[in-house]
């Protein structure tokens, strides 16, 4: 019996149905395709089911090449084949002209007036309107939160709006951003629920009132300022608010692991009776609230490990999961760098996006991805982050109808005044001095070194490789278990050097040139910092340790052009990699590189953004010669091109030879 397709209503929904047979393989090619339910009834088989969506339509055409398909499903995919093409007009950007916005431009004329000097943002929020929830990838500095603000009036979204966004970028971006874009126009509310705000138990209690005051942006007055009086001074203003912005941290999403299985290490992935494991909310009414819309800014870091029934899901994975949306609401989330290194680490996001597509991400890696025998790994394989050549075209598309993204290349190509130039990358590499070498050598050699202060130990491969970063940086001590980096340093005496040439280290200091040098060892800048304090170097130091409110007087201060006497910026690649703006500086010195290109391109987006496309930024990236750090950059360099592959790679070929310069 051929393989026969058809549209049927169940359960109150549309779906795909499949009847049929095509070999003793066929309950396994089916069962393989994502979203896959089988019927029984009276303990008998009946047929497989799946939701209503071209992507599964193509993968099943593909799995079954003889399938036979019925004319109401048929007359449904010619339909969706014409929207879907629609769609790629959004995806290549071609012409400076912006795309009318109707809510935009009824309700927010001033941030329309902005838009359409910038047309390709107007781009996301038509992109919005006509998919519901979406990805925005758009390189950093592109403007992706005028574009999500801009995206909510556009859907017709009001009332109760969650925004979670690393700490740093709760005020500096999202509430400058909100009172810039939107507050000029109509009455907005906004809570920041951060540590500012004050302990979480203040912070569960503002929430449960507004759980309790039934989740309407109209029964939660609140000053700007967020202080403890938050919940007074319910004025005929803010009433009538179209908006109720929360602001929240990632770490607010956790969910705690608690086990009363006696022996337990508190450990949910070693527990012994994990399966009866309990989680609970640190912050328990925020999963009690159904949100208008949920905006997740900067998902790479909070949705990695996601998946609920992993025994390593993560607790912001978890909580976020967890979070509620009303129906006809609206999910978007955010990152230029959506993967971390490994493309199929994608799937959390797009299961919160459409949990209803992206159900299982076992089948989902399978469908695209290259599988690799592994006894240890759950039916004997495990996936790679090589993709399929048989099912690129169908990932292309499946990724086409849920995100966008923007670059900086191409919108330099179509309009100079939308983005900068190209960055220039420049590799350095340096010679340790001998001190720093036979460190080095030895730990490379017997995973220990002896240094001055006592033996640096290394226990484990990561630790190892650990050490080995450190050593191509500098020398160090070692106090206990703690190795604190100390010169000789080559790539301080280059930095030294390079600084000199610029007119701010030395017997001068002239110019205008400003520099942002960025470790991922804070412990490494805390060395050059005492060292800039010792030869009387004007500095400014960003690191996880910086206070919010200190952070945003240094980034102003730092951005006015006028102020030459701080041309040096000590930024760590971690906590100074997102939601800054310093693009004051032309040049960045990157010391060293995570095992993950993404940090890297974030920390450049801090000083190359639209804001200004006047400069050239040029990335000075430091390499010990003969060291890890070449390993590094290399493996990089491969995980970039995968990645940029399916980022970009999947606007076609006319978008390629529009970036070559070239004509389609």
């Amino acid at each position: 019996m051929p393989i026969y397709l058809e549209m049927i209503e169940l359960r109150g929904e549309q779906r795909i149905k499949l009847t049929g047979w095509d070999g003793p393989d066929t309950p396994a090619k089916c069962k393989a395709i994502s979203g896959a339910r089988a019927l029984w009834e009276d303990e008998k088989f009946k047929f497989w089911y799946y939701p209503l969506d071209m992507t599964i339509a193509r993968l099943l055409r593909q799995s079954f090449p003889s399938l036979t398909i019925g004319p109401a499903l048929t007359t449904w995919a010619r339909a969706e084949n014409t929207k879907h093409k629609a769609l790629l007009d959004y995806h290549v950007a071609s012409s400076a002209e912006p795309v009318q916005l109707e809510m935009v431009a009824k309700l927010a004329p001033t941030m329309w007036a902005a838009m359409r000097e910038r047309g390709f943002q107007t781009v996301v929020p038509a992109f919005a309107k006509a998919i519901g929830n979406y990805f925005n990838g758009s390189q950093t500095g592109l403007g992706k939160t005028i574009e999500t603000l801009a995206s909510l009036l556009e859907c017709d979204i009001s009332g109760m709006v969650l925004v979670v966004a690393p700490k740093k970028a709760l005020r500096a971006t999202w509430q400058h951003e909100i009172n810039k874009w939107l507050a000029v126009d109509m009455p907005v509310n906004i809570d920041i629920l951060d540590s500012e705000f004050g302990t979480l138990p203040a912070r569960e209690k503002r929430l449960a009132q507004m759980a309790h005051d039934g989740h309407s942006s109209n029964a939660h007055p609140s000053r700007d300022s967020h202080g403890s009086d938050a919940l007074s001074n319910a004025d005929s203003q803010t009433r009538d608010a179209r908006y109720h912005f929360v602001l929240i941290n990632p770490e607010m999403l956790r969910w705690q692991f608690t086990c009363s299985v006696a022996g337990c290490n508190g450990k949910r992935k070693t527990c012994p009776q994990r399966e009866n494991h309990d989680k609970v909310p640190v912050i328990p009414s925020l999963f009690k609230i159904e949100w208008d819309a949920i905006i997740l800014d900067e998902t790479h870091k909070m949705m990695m490990n996601s998946n609920w029934r992993s025994a390593s899901v993560s607790g912001w994975g978890y909580g976020a999961q967890k979070l509620k949306v009303k129906k006809g609401g609206l999910k978007i989330a955010a990152s230029a760098t959506p993967f971390k290194g490994k493309p199929r680490r994608f799937w959390p996001v797009l299961h919160w996006l459409r949990p209803d597509l992206y159900a299982g991400q076992g089948k989902w890696t399978a469908q695209y991805f290259e599988m690799e025998s592994d006894a240890y790994a759950y039916a004997g394989q495990k996936p790679t982050d090589i993709m399929r050549e048989d099912r690129r075209s169908i990932f292309y598309q499946d990724l086409n109808k849920i995100m966008i993204r923007h670059t900086k290349r191409e919108l330099h190509t179509i309009n100079l005044n939308w983005a900068p130039p190209e960055v220039q990358h420049v590799d350095i590499f340096v010679n340790m001095e001998p001190k720093q070498r036979r460190a080095y050598q030895q730990m490379e050699k017997h995973a220990s070194a002896l240094l001055d202060s006592g033996v640096l130990m290394a226990d484990g491969i990561l630790a190892e490789l650990t050490r080995l970063k450190q050593l191509a940086d500098s020398y160090g001590s070692i106090d206990g278990t703690k190795f604190t980096p100390m010169l000789p340093s080559a790539k301080w005496d280059w930095i030294l050097e390079a600084l000199e040439e610029r007119g701010i280290a030395g017997d001068m200091n002239d110019g205008e040139t400003k520099i942002v040098i960025a470790s991922q060892f804070t412990s490494l800048l805390d060395l050059f910092h005492n060292e800039f304090d010792r030869i009387g170097i004007p500095h400014f130091m960003i690191t996880g340790k910086t206070p919010s409110k200190l952070l945003t007087t240094i980034q102003n201060t730092w951005q006015d052009l006028k102020n030459t006497q701080t041309r040096v910026m000590f930024l760590s690649t971690q906590a100074g990699g997102v939601s800054l703006t310093l693009d004051a500086a032309d040049d960045m010195f990157i010391v060293d590189e995570t095992f993950v290109p993404d940090d890297q391109e974030q920390v450049i987006g801090r000083i190359h953004r639209t804001g200004r496309t006047d400069h050239q930024v040029t990335a000075y990236h430091l390499y010990t010669a003969g060291t890890i750090d070449e390993n590094i950059a290399t493996d990089n360099a491969l995980k970039d091109i995968s990645q940029n592959d399916i980022l970009d790679g999947r606007r076609g070929v006319e978008y390629y030879q529009r970036m070559l310069g070239k004509s389609a």
